[in-house]
């Protein structure tokens, strides 16, 4: 199995609700995100995935959300713009992307500043598409 990540950033604000500490008044950060795609073979060119193909799907997704107040977009109205949230809302958006084939999106990771990150995908890690389903 290769796995290939990309990197960007993008800025934008939020306020979390619901949260146990005073949240304060929406402030900003860079938030980071690396997107990770898993193939298990290789083409003729030598890899999965066009690196460039990734960091473009990510561009798009990331660009909806510069420089924007996320709590002012859908749908983070209702749902708190945590990066937990951010990391499964951008893996929602980029996993459609990707043709059927054997390249398919793996995980996305979303850092808050330089301490802090979240991450999501789908299924338990190193567990195959035939292992779903049960734990056994």
């Amino acid at each position: 199995m290769h796995e290939i990540s990309v990197f960007r950033h993008f800025y934008a604000s939020h306020q979390l609700r619901q949260y146990t500490r005073d949240a304060g008044p929406p402030h900003r950060h860079r938030w980071e995100v690396r997107a990770t795609a898993f193939t298990p073979e290789l083409g003729p060119e030598g890899f999965g995935l066009d690196f460039e193909t990734l960091d473009a799907w990510l561009e798009e997704t990331l660009d909806r959300l510069d420089g924007q107040v996320l709590n002012e977009l859908e749908p983070f109205r209702a749902m708190s713009p945590s990066a937990e949230n951010l990391s499964r809302w951008i893996y929602q958006q980029l996993a459609p992307r990707f043709p059927s084939g054997s390249a398919r999106l793996g995980r996305v990771e979303v850092f808050e500043g330089s301490r802090y990150s979240a991450a999501y995908w789908e299924g338990w890690p190193g567990e195959s598409a035939a292992g779903r389903g049960g734990r056994g």
